[in-house]
């Protein structure tokens, strides 16, 4: 069903996230696949793709199986946290996912990353949609929840690139 082919089959697809298209890590291969039908088609095929992330993190550390992708429709950044490692790293869309024109052709541009401290476990992540034009990264952990305003961050770290 859904128009998954055979070659579907092979993939270790776990987290999944939806921002117009569908973003699925494959922990097999650590790869990030985008899924979309085309638009105005009655077409029931649904391509895939490989994003290519840019960026030094994966090479000096690759990420775990344990992965949570968090793209919202309304950015143009897409939000790695990584269970296993305990880290979130931020990348931007290039061009920008949000420009209709590229919405399944853009790649990721390593950003930053929070490196969490593997004593305190994080259980979860998310970015409300409420702060859409200044998001806010919550961490949920053992002791509580905490709250980083990553629109500031993230414009520091560009800046500094």
């Amino acid at each position: 069903g859904y128009g998954l082919d055979q070659s579907w089959s092979a993939l270790g697809l776990g987290s999944m996230a939806i921002d117009g298209t569908f973003l699925a890590w494959d922990s097999k291969t650590s790869s990030l696949y985008q899924l979309w039908r085309d638009s105005g088609s009655s077409s029931t095929k649904l391509n895939k793709r490989v994003i290519q992330l840019d960026g030094w993190e994966t090479k000096t550390m690759p990420y775990g199986k344990n992965i949570k992708v968090i793209a919202p429709e309304w950015s143009t950044n897409v939000y790695i946290f990584d269970r296993d490692n305990q880290t979130f790293t931020v990348y931007k869309s290039n061009p920008l996912k949000t420009n209709t024109s590229y919405t399944s052709s853009y790649k990721l541009v390593y950003v930053m990353r929070y490196n969490f401290d593997l004593t305190s476990k994080i259980i979860d992540v998310a970015i409300p949609n409420a702060n859409s034009n200044k998001p806010t990264l919550y961490v949920m952990t053992t002791e509580g929840i905490f709250q980083a305003n990553l629109d500031q961050t993230i414009m520091t770290f560009e800046a500094a690139q």
